[in-house]
């Protein structure tokens, strides 16, 4: 049987094959936004509790040391290839 391909049919494989990306994209939003939110609350009671407690001094000491704890992760992570992933072609 011969397929009649119309825009309409290639449309449809696009979409097809772009919904885990997607979901992949939404994913990565989604968790992005989840961390992004638990710091900021609990940066705000962790650095309130240590300022009350031991004083600016070691506030700011805190506030440096976690700035590089994200300096070192965020060098360990940049070998990383940024399109590591291979797109599928249809027909593959």
């Amino acid at each position: 049987m011969v397929e009649l391909v119309t825009d309409d049919t290639l449309e449809a494989r696009k979409t097809k094959q772009a919904r885990p990306a997607k979901r992949a994209a939404a994913t990565a939003v989604g968790l992005t936004s989840i961390f992004g939110y638990a710091s900021t609350v609990l940066s705000g009671w962790g650095l309130g509790f240590v300022v009350q407690h031991y004083g600016w001094n070691a506030g700011f000491v805190g506030l440096v040391g976690c700035a590089v704890v994200g300096t070192l992760l965020f060098v360990a992570c940049w070998p990383a290839k940024a399109h590591g992933y291979k797109l599928s072609e249809p027909g593959d």
